[in-house]
């Protein structure tokens, strides 16, 4: 469990790093302030994967997993029911497999992000007026 959330706190921290350096370029490339906009389609992404768990539990689902209510493990013990092996199955498709795929897939727009923490600084500058259009595109590593 603990290895598995590995790649999904990277992926988190990389998002809220993201996101303000994102608002740094579009300022510099539109002129437009649009923070707001920027944090609020963050923050609905952060709401949208509570959608994590019934979408998990729905996989479950299709494979034949049986619901057990117990209040305790010895009341769960004492039942005597076993998962079938499709369950068991879709149980590691589910906690393992589509984690995976969701996690690569994740990745993809990261491999086209260009933009390095030298040049945001002077987009930020720029964008506060504290230097002109000229320098700042003197003093970016790269055109945007």
């Amino acid at each position: 469990m603990i290895i598995r959330s590995i790649p999904y706190g990277l992926i988190y921290t990389i998002n809220l790093t993201f996101t303000p350096d994102a608002v740094e370029y579009g300022e510099f490339k539109t002129g437009v302030d649009a923070r707001g906009v920027a944090f609020a389609i963050q923050s609905f992404a952060a709401k949208f994967t509570s959608l994590a768990q019934p979408i998990g539990l729905f996989i479950l689902s299709l494979f034949g997993w049986v619901t057990i209510d117990a209040s305790s493990f010895a009341q769960l013990q004492s039942m005597h029911i076993e998962q079938t092996a499709m369950a068991l199955n879709g149980l590691w498709i589910t906690a393992t497999l589509v984690p995976v795929i969701g996690t690569a897939l994740a990745l993809i727009p990261y491999h086209f992000y260009k933009l390095n923490d030298k040049d945001v600084q002077v987009m930020a500058k720029f964008n506060a007026g504290e230097i002109t259009r000229a320098e700042a595109d003197a003093a970016l590593s790269r055109k945007y």
